[in-house]
């Protein structure tokens, strides 16, 4: 998991104009966590000119996907070739849907997650 957190810093390190990764912070064992910070107005409002389709993108796509763009996109980790995702309230399915990785991110990354680990 060290290997990982030292993986991630990455994300932290790039630059995007309309977001930033936190640090990884390794809680223990298995357990890597960063946050996510909306920038896109950052030291503006919208009525000054701010970028309101980053805005609006920042406020309507799930983080998760930004988060799994980066990881392949910036630290370069492969995934899974289809991404599920299922969002559950009171114990129910809401939605549950598969996505084609090229829809979220091309090229795919070459690390392998267990060759990290090894």
């Amino acid at each position: 998991m060290e290997r990982l957190a030292e993986i991630l810093q990455a994300l932290s390190a790039s630059s995007s104009s309309s977001y930033v990764w936190t640090n990884p912070v390794l809680l223990g064992d298995g357990v890597v966590v960063l946050a996510y910070r909306d920038r896109s107005v950052e030291g503006q409002t919208l009525s000054d000119g701010a970028h309101i389709a980053d805005y609006v993108l920042n406020l309507v796509r799930p983080v998760v996907f930004t988060f799994l763009h980066d990881c392949a996109a910036i630290a370069h980790l492969r995934l899974s070739d289809v991404i599920e995702m299922r969002v559950t309230a009171d114990k129910r399915s809401v939605a549950d849907f598969s996505l084609p990785l090229a829809d979220i991110v091309q090229p795919n990354g070459n690390r392998l997650l267990w060759g990290v680990a090894s």
